[in-house]
């Protein structure tokens, strides 16, 4: 069992992936909050890359898959509920599948390199 120092890290990395699903999905209508969209996924990689340093390039794909996923799931969930009136069951599925997309670009992003290291180190020499 992990100790509940890193439980509440998780559990506050996953609020980080939320908060940036939802202020994505304000910068949309009806709200259209535009601005936010250009900071909106800063809570989203800066959680992404806390500590990264010290993981292995596997662990920092699932755990960019994992955030990545709920940061889609929210995004999406936010942003296609008008979905629902048509099926409840074809839009959750549907913003599940949608997920999957920043789940995969981030579990790449996390693969590739951590700040400093990896591919990053590699074009930086290029």
């Amino acid at each position: 069992m992990k100790p509940a120092s890193n439980r509440s890290q998780a559990w506050k990395a996953r609020g980080f992936a939320a908060l940036s699903g939802l202020l994505l999905a304000a910068a949309f209508p009806p709200l259209g909050w535009w601005p936010l969209a250009l900071v909106a996924l800063i809570p989203l990689f800066l959680t992404m890359w806390s500590g990264a340093e010290t993981r292995t390039a596997k662990s920092r794909a699932w755990r960019g898959f994992r955030l990545g996923w709920i940061f889609g799931a929210v995004f999406f969930f936010s942003t296609m509920w008008w979905l629902s009136h048509v099926t409840a069951p074809g839009m959750i599925a549907l913003c599940l599948y949608l997920a999957l997309y920043p789940a995969v670009a981030m579990a790449v992003s996390g693969w590739l390199g951590a700040p400093g290291r990896g591919l990053c180190r590699t074009l930086e020499h290029a």
